[in-house]
């Protein structure tokens, strides 16, 4: 088991027993579990988009924690309207990124980036 996996075991743990989080917050809380400071100069965009931003202000650490994240089974991500972006990010002070909200994507992609602010469930 690596630490990624370990990291991401108590992650989906932690989401279990308190339900869901912010993706930046789920990065933060990731990282700080290992003792790691997850700020930095990277952004990690989507493999389908890359003009469609999840997170920004990154790390290597954080950005490979993001990762793991998304490639966990058991985890999903729920995009956030406007709306919830204020209540979720402003509530528990995650991270937000300075870009216009990706709300409606087209189908050739964005020409800018655009952020994508989402909540970390639990895939049911």
């Amino acid at each position: 088991m690596t630490n990624n996996t370990a990291a991401v075991d108590a992650l989906a743990g932690f989401i279990s027993q308190h339900g869901n989080m912010a993706f930046s917050g789920a990065v933060d809380w990731l990282c700080a579990q290992q003792g790691l400071d997850p700020h930095g100069e990277e952004s990690l965009c989507l493999a389908s988009d890359t003009n469609i931003i999840l997170d920004s202000g990154l790390n290597d650490h954080a950005i490979a924690m993001a990762k793991a994240i998304l490639d966990d089974e058991r985890l999903t991500l729920r995009p956030l309207t406007s709306f919830e972006v204020l209540i979720v990010y402003g509530f528990d002070g995650s991270r937000m990124v300075g870009l216009p909200l990706a709300q409606r994507p087209p189908k050739d992609g964005y020409r800018k980036p655009h952020w994508l602010p989402a909540l970390v469930d639990l895939h049911r």
